[in-house]
């Protein structure tokens, strides 16, 4: 799970962007188009609407290129770019009423399995605590600049992460089966995320 920050975009590249080169505007896309779906797609857990959001921030890159005062810090744009659609996303009354599947069951055997549990405890995760834990974890954003891209506190992502490491309190609707497994999959998922990328 790479993080979009790590993708070098040539300053001159950028500069052509600028001026509306369509040769340069097709290296950017092809660079970082697939970073942009992923991250949409972790944050978001829905295809159709990480492709909306990949489109929608490229029609931003492509009209916007020409207010672009530092190239140096092109990609770090295009990140914020992304993130906020996401954001915007994830604020619509159609995505907080949207049906949520369940995600597909592993086979306790199969080689992949610690890599799809932490995609299943994201998919499990409400969407806010997803995005911040993945701009934390993996786009490598403080808790202050997460703090001021959502209109929070710095506490605020520091609290949603702290909280990974602490089992939810019982909800007196669910069995104990179901918090047994759901907290084994945090616990899971949090020890992957120390070990991999949380700083």
């Amino acid at each position: 799970m790479a993080s979009i920050g790590g993708i070098q975009i040539a300053l001159e590249v950028v500069e052509q962007l600028k001026q509306g080169n369509s040769d340069a505007q097709e290296e950017v896309f092809k660079a970082l188009s697939t970073p942009v779906y992923t991250m949409a797609m972790r944050i978001l857990g829905d295809s159709h609407a990480a492709e909306d959001v990949t489109q929608d921030t490229f029609i931003d890159v492509l009209t916007k290129a020409h207010t672009i005062r530092e190239p140096s810090h092109f990609v770090g744009w295009v990140r914020t770019l992304a993130v906020n659609r996401c954001y915007m996303r994830l604020r619509t009354p159609w995505y907080r009423k949207r049906v949520n599947y369940e995600p597909e069951v592993v086979a306790e055997d199969d080689p992949t399995t610690n890599m799809i549990d932490v995609e299943r405890a994201l998919a499990e995760m409400d969407p806010k605590t997803r995005l911040v834990v993945w701009l934390y974890c993996v786009e490598g954003y403080t808790h202050e600049e997460i703090g001021k891209l959502l209109h929070r506190s710095t506490s605020y992502s520091k609290v949603l992460i702290s909280r990974l490491n602490k089992p939810k309190k019982e909800e007196e609707t669910k069995s104990a089966e179901k918090t047994e497994r759901e907290s084994t999959s945090r616990t899971t998922f949090t020890d992957q995320w120390n070990r991999m990328t949380c700083p």
